[in-house]
């Protein structure tokens, strides 16, 4: 017994129309979500280097900040060994 292929042309076509609108579909949903992902990506590097200008300027001012501290130790070590140094020349340190 042979079995008999039929095949609707009409249908075939429009079952393929279909397919190529869907597969367009689906090619501008991929150029969106590109398009979106690197807009994503840009806010997101411009959200990371505003943090990181934020701590930079953080870490400066406590670098200031401390470098001045040790300025003032230091000032204030060389007056300690002057008065030292005076006292031990008048002989009022025993």
């Amino acid at each position: 017994m042979q079995d008999k292929f039929y095949v609707d042309l009409s249908r075939l076509e429009e079952y393929t129309s279909f397919l190529k609108k869907q597969l367009d579909r689906m090619q501008e949903a991929e150029a969106y979500m590109h398009k979106r992902t690197r807009a994503l990506s840009g806010l997101l590097e411009d959200q990371v280097t505003a943090r990181l200008e934020e701590e930079l300027k953080y870490m400066q001012q406590s670098v200031d900040r401390l470098r001045g501290e040790i300025a003032g130790a230091v000032s204030d070590t060389k007056k300690m060994a002057e008065l030292y140094r005076m006292y031990l020349q008048r002989g009022d340190i025993l």
